[in-house]
């Protein structure tokens, strides 16, 4: 109950700093002007952002899922976390893998955590490579810094952890069961043990981000914002915003984008909001609408989804 109270607090927050700002007849102005052949050019990199993260996860869970059900099961984890205010959506997504797939939920979950690993260094360097450019926003130079360094030194950890070879190590017996267990998850997780494997999952990483990016940058010009390096900006910045907990990111999303607009390019508000609102729409929509499909596809619901994944939790 206290982590529910604390993620629709943390909506309501971000919500309430976004609706302080806002003038709805200037939200209503910056909606009329949108070209929507640009926020359809949007969707559609989005899309191509979505199947990249498809693949990716096909590669971090062993090749085991084809490419299509690899995505389906990326849209299960964004319908469960825009649906239900716990951040489930990570842990649906492990055991829908292991449904889906001879990789087991423990395996997954190891593959999620190297997941968002990756994410968080794709979104570190962004904001590293784009602060020269905006000096309003410089004082995110050192979270930048600091991020890209700790995932850094995580992955590195993660391989050497994967490549460690228990078996030559003198264990206790009251160890053995555990270091059993570490052995049988060290197997399934053995590609991502070697190098060579590294250079696709960081290529389809970059793909990933890229279609975010470009899905920014393409509704920025829905709203004939001028904005240098915006679509890898707001890239950024809605990450960290997405990383409240609030669900689906609603309000977090949607100030994260205020803020970086307002604050570095002088956009005025009713703009920046109305460009949120849309931006927000198209990367919720799509991942719900991906979800639904994959459930329906395999039979399965959210609430048995769900009720699964909370048991896991705790």
């Amino acid at each position: 109950m206290a982590r529910v109270l604390i993620a629709l607090l943390t909506m309501g927050i971000g919500l309430a700093l976004t609706l302080h700002h806002l003038d709805f007849a200037a939200l209503g102005a910056a909606l009329r002007r949108a070209r929507w052949g640009w926020v359809a050019a949007a969707t559609v990199a989005a899309t191509l952002g979505l199947m990249a993260r498809g693949y990716r996860w096909r590669l971090l869970t062993g090749g085991h899922l084809p490419w299509r059900e690899a995505t389906g099961i990326i849209g299960i984890g964004y319908l469960v976390s825009n649906l239900i205010p716990l951040r489930l959506g990570d842990v649906a997504k492990a055991l829908v893998t292991s449904w889906r797939s001879p990789f087991s939920a423990t395996a997954a979950l190891s593959a999620m955590v190297v997941e968002r690993s990756l994410d968080l260094l794709a979104v570190a360097l962004l904001l590293l490579a784009t602060l020269p450019f905006i000096p309003a926003l410089a004082s995110a130079r050192n979270a930048g810094l600091l991020a890209a360094v700790g995932t850094v030194g995580l992955l590195a950890a993660f391989v050497a952890l994967v490549r460690l070879d228990l078996r030559r190590w003198a264990i206790p017996p009251k160890l053995r069961p555990l270091v059993e267990r570490l052995l049988a998850l060290q197997g399934e997780l053995a590609a991502m043990g070697s190098w060579r494997r590294w250079p696709p999952i960081l290529l389809w990483t970059a793909l990933t981000w890229g279609g975010v990016a470009l899905s920014f940058a393409l509704a920025l010009r829905a709203f004939g914002l001028s904005a240098r390096l915006g679509g890898a900006v707001v890239t950024w910045a809605t990450a960290f915003g997405m990383a409240l907990p609030a669900p689906g990111g609603i309000g977090t999303f949607h100030e994260a984008i205020r803020l970086v607009l307002t604050r570095g390019y002088g956009i005025d508000d009713g703009s920046a909001i109305a460009y949120a609102i849309v931006a927000h729409l198209i990367n919720y929509l799509l991942g719900s609408l991906l979800g639904i499909a994959a459930l329906s596809a395999w039979g399965l619901s959210l609430g048995k989804i769900t009720s699964a994944a909370a048991g896991v939790e705790h």
